[in-house]
């Protein structure tokens, strides 16, 4: 081979090293930015899963509410039931206290006769 030939070899080993040299720095980028997107995919996973156990922890709890609530209303409605027939029993006791005593003053008003 000539010194012109082995030149010419060089000068292309060359420019392919530095083409090769580029590319590599290239995937090294690409690399360490993948690197940075897996990181930052990680966390919003573990993001994600903290969120959901959090979404199931308090559908739980509004589940229990809702129960109770259901509980509460129902109690309201007893409760009312009950003061209406407590006001039926009093207004049945008045009634009955005034039969009595006017009995009674029938009676006595008998006896005095």
């Amino acid at each position: 081979m000539s010194v012109e030939d082995l030149q010419a070899k060089i000068v292309k080993i060359a420019q392919a090293y530095r083409g090769e040299r580029l590319r590599n720095e290239e995937f090294s980028k690409a690399l360490k930015s993948a690197n940075v997107d897996l990181s930052q995919a990680k966390t919003i996973a573990a993001e994600h899963e903290n969120l959901s156990m959090a979404f199931k922890e308090q559908s739980q709890k509004l589940s229990l509410l809702a129960k109770e609530n259901k509980k509460t209303t129902l109690y309201k409605d007893t409760v009312k039931k009950q003061e209406s027939v407590i006001g039926k029993l009093e207004g049945l006791l008045e009634k009955l206290m005034r039969d009595k005593k006017a009995r009674d003053a029938e009676r006595k008003a008998l006896n005095n006769a």
